[in-house]
């Protein structure tokens, strides 16, 4: 019961987190997304029964993927901290960023989606 109630408020403080920061009509919307992802990722990850997370592999090829998945990991960690920031301008056009600025925001959601 109170890991329910921790999971809720994280939702909650993410939302409203959210409402804050963001000054879009789209702010309460992604918010809601945002708690619901919180509070779902909460309860499959402090459930304790780990076969839910567990991946089963039907060709018994794991080494191969978790080695694509570190490759792809480190290769991302290496953009990220060789390609230097846009430094002295929060917002840039899309069509000016350049195609290595585009490269190290693929590797930040490379490291930060993939398993690690």
């Amino acid at each position: 019961m109170i890991k329910h109630i921790l999971l809720i408020f994280a939702g909650l403080l993410v939302l409203f987190w959210t409402l804050y920061l963001m000054v879009t009509p789209l702010a309460f919307p992604l918010g809601v997304v945002l708690f619901l992802i919180t509070v779902v990722a909460g309860e499959l990850l402090l459930s304790g029964d780990t076969k839910k997370l567990a991946y089963k592999s039907q060709s018994g090829s794991s080494k191969s993927t978790e080695f694509a998945m570190a490759a792809v990991f480190s290769l991302s960690l290496l953009i990220i901290t060789l390609v230097p920031a846009i430094r002295g301008e929060i917002f840039v056009e899309w069509s000016a960023l350049q195609v290595s600025n585009i490269a190290r925001l693929i590797a930040a959601f490379g490291m930060t989606f993939l398993p690690g």
